[in-house]
């Protein structure tokens, strides 16, 4: 708007009376009218140079609420599978409780017999009470993340999860170019920041330049107000004005050190905001590699425990194992199934991470 040109109008109405006007000319009413257009010529590129700075403002502040937005989408599909991964292993932490329970049975039962001493039944006691409590925990937690992804959610109730096995993480290629950083909110509202501030420095340089303005009005003066219109009460003008400052006590000079103080803060973040978004990739990438490694881990583990598993679960089905051997292969294996689903979880929040510092997606 500061580029275009503004109008005006405006009326009056007044009276004068009294010695000192009477010493002065005759007393009476005075009506006017007038109305009165001006343009300041923007021959310079000043006001141009402000208007571009306001837009990139605008610019950054849109880029800031893509990140706001790009923070609640990533929390919560974080929060969507960490949900889901408590829900699973809630259920596996109650798979462990019953077996517990029936593990402490045929220690008590033994115990009975005189087969093991009491050493030993209590620390089967103490077990069983360890893996509740977990399992409590857990199923404590999973509630909390389904209220907590319901208001994420924008809705007061827990949704309904898919209870399913956690799909696989998305897998990042190798090889993207650093230049793809721009398009995080963050970044991009740093440089249009920077570029605002540029934009400010050149106009505040360009105020101690000449300034061009047209000035145009019309109205009309009467006695009378029933007299206004008339064509001898009207008047008409139209200036020029051209200004050029010659000294303003450092007002000027004030300004352009402070707008270049401005230029460099807002180089200094974008520098801030560039390497961070490097060491935040580096960071999620170096974790990726060790999540997978882990997981692979976990799963190679599992394989083992659960062959282990079915070996004793086929021994005692034969009377050549006890029930309670086949009881610790299958807690063994449970316990190794809590690892892999944990493994498998922290291997999707770090793909999480990375497209999040990667600005949404690749």
């Amino acid at each position: 708007a500061s580029q275009m040109p503004e109008l005006g109008l405006n009326a009056s109405a007044s009276h004068a009376g009294g010695p000192l006007v009477n010493e002065a000319g005759t007393s009476g009413s005075l009506f006017t009218a007038r109305a009165t257009i001006s343009w300041e010529v923007d021959l310079l590129g000043k006001l141009s140079g402000e208007r571009k700075a306001e837009r990139l403002d605008a610019q950054a502040a849109a880029a800031m609420l893509a990140d706001t937005r790009l923070m609640i989408e990533a929390e919560t599909v974080r929060t969507y599978f960490q949900a889901r991964y408590l829900s699973l292993a809630s259920s596996e932490a109650s798979r462990q409780s019953a077996l517990t329970a029936e593990a402490t049975n045929i220690s008590a039962n033994r115990q009975a017999l005189g087969l093991i001493d009491q050493a030993s039944i209590n620390q089967a006691y103490q077990r069983r009470d360890v893996i509740q409590h977990s399992a409590a925990d857990l199923a404590q937690n999973r509630d909390t993340a389904l209220r907590r992804l319901g208001f994420l959610l924008g809705d007061s109730t827990s949704p309904a999860l898919d209870m399913g096995a956690l799909p696989s993480a998305p897998h990042v290629p190798a090889g993207l170019p650093g230049a793809m950083l721009a398009r995080r909110p963050d970044v991009a509202a740093a440089i249009a920041r920077l570029e605002a501030s540029d934009s400010r420095l050149r106009a505040a340089k360009s105020s101690w330049l000449p300034s061009f303005s047209l000035t145009a009005s019309g109205g009309a003066a009467s006695p009378s107000l029933g007299q206004i219109l008339a064509s001898s009460a009207r008047d008409f003008g139209l200036s020029a004005l051209l200004s050029l400052p010659i000294f303003d006590g450092g007002r000027r000079k004030a300004a352009i050190g402070g707008r270049r103080a401005e230029r460099d803060l807002a180089a200094a973040q974008y520098r801030e905001s560039v390497l961070a978004a490097l060491r935040e990739v580096n960071d999620s990438l170096g974790a990726i590699q060790a999540r997978d490694t882990g997981f692979e881990l976990a799963r190679d583990r599992l394989a083992l425990a659960e062959s282990n598993h079915t070996i004793a679960a086929s021994r005692a089905a034969h009377g050549l194992a006890s029930r309670s051997a086949a009881v610790e292969a299958e807690l063994a294996a449970s316990e190794l199934r809590m690892q892999e689903l944990a493994a498998h979880h922290d291997q999707i929040a770090a793909s999480i991470d990375l497209i999040e510092v990667l600005g949404g997606g690749w």
